[in-house]
């Protein structure tokens, strides 16, 4: 892979030669690049192999299809989240900036969760029209789904899931006391925000997330019982300020508790059916390689692509792949997940080492990235949104460039 990499080099050094302009754009690529791969050389071909067959596959669909639309949507979907991760991975190099760009994603998750309570208050405003679907059956009768200022419920609910993860890693990493109590009230009110979007797919993912956290916190020596005592805190937090707003509206409240509870109930059944059980059926519709990139993306309905091609069956995330890339995308994918993998195992044990204010928050985000795979495998609807994509990239970039920024600020050796 050192070859591949000097390709690239000697690629931009030629297009420098030819026109000094393309040239000094794509040094950019190749410095961002060049620092990922020195810390993680086990990525190098599961990432150029993935990236290549993304592409071969988005020009077989404008080949199969003949819509640039749908190419495009595949270069999207696939393409944003890497980008977004070496951007990441080089923003998030030293603390400062990282912790700046939460407190601003921490805001505009407030927001958000303000909009929704405004939204379910009875408020009436243009911005909160929902542009899907904004009623659901639950075990009560209907549930209306608040969407609030994002206007999709599933989109505010994903970004609620996300601030408020956020906001727990944040409760427990905090040294002033009086941050640590804004952050569990900010966790109180999302935590709410995110029952009233009626959107259970991202209660288990808060679930998830405090389950791999807490474990993750438990196998810090020295360190659990500071971190479980926050933890619970912050679930306490929330616990009380649901008591407060369910004083006087408490009827109106229990459908979306009933809806919420079912998650657990049904989470098994779904991942089952979300994946082994309907891959054959997958394959036996789009082929052992797939339709083509974007064909089933969110939005390609419109297009000519969506459920006419590759079928309802692709509602998973792996089934998507899989009617998208097919059999060689998923295996190629399945590498680089494992690669990825064990590189979050070797960050999370080598913050075990570090000083409480870097290993907590990199506990918290590693636990969120496994958390939204869970997620991804029932359904990846909202993860055709392209910021939904980049944030995930963003925050799995910070992740890889932990040993970076420790090393830099001289937390090791």
């Amino acid at each position: 892979m050192i070859v591949a990499f000097f390709a690239l080099v000697a690629v931009t050094i030629a297009a420098g030669l030819l026109d000094w302009r393309r040239g000094a754009l794509l040094c950019v690529p190749v410095g961002f690049v060049r620092p990922f791969y020195a810390l993680y050389p086990r990525l190098r071909v599961p990432v150029i192999l993935f990236v290549a067959w993304v592409v071969l596959q988005s020009a077989m669909t404008l080949l199969r299809t003949g819509r640039p639309v749908l190419a495009g949507l595949g270069l999207l979907s696939y393409l944003s989240p890497p980008l977004a991760l070496l951007l990441g991975f080089r923003f998030a190099s030293r603390s400062t900036a990282l912790e700046r760009w939460t407190w601003v994603y921490l805001a505009g998750g407030g927001l958000v969760a303000a909009t929704v309570g405004l939204e379910f208050a009875g408020v009436e405003h243009v911005l909160f029209d929902s542009i899907g679907v904004d009623l659901v059956y639950g075990t009560s009768g209907l549930v209306e789904m608040m969407s609030g200022l994002m206007r999709s419920s599933e989109i505010a609910a994903w970004h609620l899931a996300a601030a408020l993860c956020l906001a727990v890693g944040g409760v427990v990493t905090a040294a002033r006391l009086r941050t640590r109590l804004v952050l569990a009230a900010l966790a109180g009110g999302l935590f709410i925000a995110l029952l009233l979007t009626g959107r259970r797919k991202m209660l288990a993912e808060v679930a998830l997330f405090a389950l791999f956290f807490v474990l993750l916190l438990a196998a810090r020596r020295g360190r659990a019982p500071v971190g479980l005592r926050w933890s619970f805190a912050a679930l306490l937090a929330a616990a009380l300020a649901f008591q407060l707003v369910s004083r006087g509206r408490g009827l109106v409240l229990v459908p979306y508790v009933q809806r919420g509870v079912t998650v657990v109930a049904e989470s098994t059944q779904r991942l089952e059916g979300m994946t082994v059980g309907q891959l054959g059926s997958i394959v036996s519709r789009t082929g052992f390689l797939g339709l083509g990139a974007g064909t089933g993306a969110q939005g390609a309905q419109y297009f000519g692509g969506g459920v006419e091609l590759v079928g309802g069956a692709a509602e998973g995330g792996l089934g998507k792949i899989l009617a998208e890339l097919g059999v060689p995308g998923v295996a190629i994918l399945a590498w680089l997940s494992i690669a990825f993998g064990r590189a979050l195992r070797r960050i999370a044990r080598g913050a075990g080492r570090l000083p409480q204010p870097l290993a907590v928050p990199a506990y918290a985000l590693i636990a969120f990235l496994p958390a939204n795979l869970a997620v991804f495998l029932t359904a990846h609807q909202v993860y055709g949104d392209p910021f939904v994509l980049i944030v995930l990239g963003w925050l799995a970039g910070a992740v890889l460039a932990l040993p970076h920024r420790a090393r830099a600020e001289g937390a090791i050796a």
